[in-house]
């Protein structure tokens, strides 16, 4: 059971200006990856093109922000799996923090909206 809980992480934080920490919650997704070797003698011991030993595993991390109420305001598993949400970041500026989505070829910030109910 450690193991399993060792996969994902909840930190509270105000991101909607409420005044009231949301839940972010990271899980991460365990993904096999393996690197294909073309070097002949390279531990390939199956002579099928992959290198066994690099195998490796990586964990994407995937995540859903509940407000105080038990609301889910944001999610990676109902949205384009190619962005993640990075970090959240305090834009100075006094308002509530902003979370930063890593996009294919560019990072942009996401602030609440409260008048439309989403991260835009």
């Amino acid at each position: 059971m450690l193991q399993e809980i060792g996969h994902w992480s909840v930190r509270p934080i105000e991101l909607t200006g409420n005044n009231q920490p949301e839940a972010v919650i990271t899980l991460y997704q365990e993904i096999s990856v393996t690197s294909e070797s073309t070097d002949v003698g390279l531990s390939d011991s199956n002579n099928d093109g992959i290198d066994t030993d690099r195998a490796t595993t990586i964990y994407k991390p995937r995540t859903m922000i509940f407000s105080d109420t038990g609301a889910l305001l944001y999610s990676e598993f109902s949205q384009d799996s190619s962005t993640s949400m990075t970090a959240i970041a305090d834009l100075g500026d006094g308002g509530p923090a902003a979370i930063v989505i890593d996009e294919p070829n560019n990072y942009s910030f996401k602030r609440w909206s409260p008048k439309h109910q989403r991260f835009e």
